[in-house]
């Protein structure tokens, strides 16, 4: 080792130091990162939100100076708290294999214990630490009282690592932060716009005022997957004397709070339908390993992801169909239809707005209303119950969730239970973030989902207690 990396090494062990010392963890507080990120009464989040930059930078260099992203937020939670989450170089959600050391990080006692806990993984990981690499950090936050204070304990987190750069782009949506995130490491982004203040007018969907109240993620992907089905079609068995076509699998993914008559109405298109625990950060994953992956929770939150040998054949299609005169054929729209969706999506982790945007083109395109929207099928009665209990890790699931492996004997009783109801459906799965088990059950009647509910309900507060 050379004087000057000696000289690096030290400094990096001093900043360290310096700011676990000026950061200490609340007493009594623990933070736990999930799909959320970490979050908590804003209060006494500066020593998970410092150690988040850490954490982040840290990512960054591991990953050869790509731009990482870090947004402030505690989305839908009360304004007293906030939160914090990182975002990778793709825009998806952080790794999930880092997630142990993000608990660890967060939760380090003192100084000392912070200090070699990130010697000890960089040591793992291959990170070099002491400025040889640099890293990029993006920072958003949205208008929390208390979000001007965290991002400075960010900031600091983020210069305690040698080399690390941040760079503040202010208050947006966290949709916004992954997306720039994962536009600046496509080449895509050279400078960091702000939100339009510019006013939208949609026609169909704003003049609407049933749209928040009747329309759920599954109906959303249903359309998303009807109208990207139809122009596959038409590129296929359209193409006339150019004989051109696309190899391109289309896969559906959902989680087990999906409606069952969506599912049986995704499947009576012919199309895969998979399904993933709950959590954007599995449903994205899974979603990848298709052409076109399309996955919504039925709270709404999801998008559409098109893999780069997709788009690349989308271009080669249109290219070739515009060299031979062919643009006014239907194949050639089909494609720019395509072509056009995968832009105005957000592809890092979807958003209200793209979404929207895209309901609105699908449904003039096709002249449909909204109410031939919501016919495309019509919902399953269902029924959802917290059932509060003393350890919610006694509840084990499998298959997505839908399955109770332990305790032993839970699932005969549910499966029992179910077997009284037509078109019956119900899983049991512990909450995230409290002793709570969830129940959820469908059936022909809301009657007798509520009543099928009840009855598992009444079994999971028997065993669980």
């Amino acid at each position: 080792m050379t004087a000057n990396q000696e000289e690096q090494e030290q400094e990096q062990r001093r900043r360290l130091l310096a700011i676990a010392t000026r950061f200490p963890l609340p007493s009594g507080c623990r933070f736990s990162y999930g799909t959320a990120g970490f979050r908590a009464d804003g209060a006494t989040m500066a020593p998970a939100v410092c150690r988040a930059g850490i954490l982040a930078a840290l990512r960054s260099v591991k990953l050869a100076g790509a731009a990482v992203g870090i947004v402030i937020t505690a989305s839908h939670n009360p304004v007293g708290d906030n939160g914090v989450k990182i975002a990778d170089p793709d825009g998806g959600m952080m790794a999930q294999h880092w997630e142990p050391f993000a608990d660890a990080l967060a939760n380090a006692p003192d100084p000392d214990a912070l200090l070699q806990l990130v010697l000890q993984f960089a040591k793992d990981e291959g990170i070099p630490l002491g400025g040889q690499d640099t890293a990029q950090v993006l920072l958003g936050r949205d208008t929390r009282p208390t979000g001007a204070y965290l991002l400075d304990a960010a900031l600091q987190g983020i210069n305690a690592i040698v080399g690390a750069n941040a760079i503040d782009i202010g208050i947006l949506t966290t949709p916004q932060l992954h997306w720039m995130v994962r536009s600046k490491n496509q080449g895509a982004l050279t400078h960091f716009p702000r939100p339009s203040t510019k006013r939208r007018e949609l026609s169909a969907l704003a003049s609407d005022s049933r749209v928040d109240l009747l329309v759920d993620g599954d109906k959303i992907l249903s359309l998303f997957a009807l109208f990207i089905r139809e122009q596959l079609d038409i590129i296929n068995n359209s193409g006339g004397q150019t004989n051109k076509s696309l190899s391109a699998r289309l896969g559906i993914v959902q989680t087990a709070y999906a409606n069952g008559a969506s599912t049986q109405f995704l499947k009576s298109l012919g199309l895969e339908v998979v399904f993933t625990p709950t959590g954007v950060k599995y449903l994205h994953k899974r979603a990848l390993e298709y052409d076109i992956g399309i996955y919504f929770e039925a709270n709404g939150h999801g998008t559409v992801v098109f893999s780069e040998d997709f788009i690349s054949q989308l271009e080669s299609l249109s290219n070739g169909l515009s060299s031979q005169a062919a643009t006014g054929s239907a194949q050639y729209h089909a494609v720019m239809r395509l072509l056009a969706e995968s832009q105005l999506i957000n592809q890092a982790v979807g958003d209200a707005l793209s979404g929207l945007l895209l309901v609105e083109a699908i449904l003039q395109y096709k002249g449909w209303s909204f109410q031939n929207w919501c016919e495309l099928y019509s919902d399953l009665p269902s029924k959802q119950m917290k059932v509060k209990v003393k350890d919610r890790s006694v509840i084990v699931t499998t298959d997505a969730e839908t399955k109770v492996s332990q305790p032993s004997g839970l699932q005969e009783l549910i499966d029992k239970e179910t077997a009284n109801y037509t078109h019956g459906r119900c899983f049991v799965r512990p909450c995230g973030t409290e002793d709570v088990v969830r129940v959820y059950a469908e059936a022909s009647t809301q009657v007798e989902a509520d009543s099928l509910t009840k009855s598992v309900a009444h079994h999971v507060e028997r065993i669980l207690g």
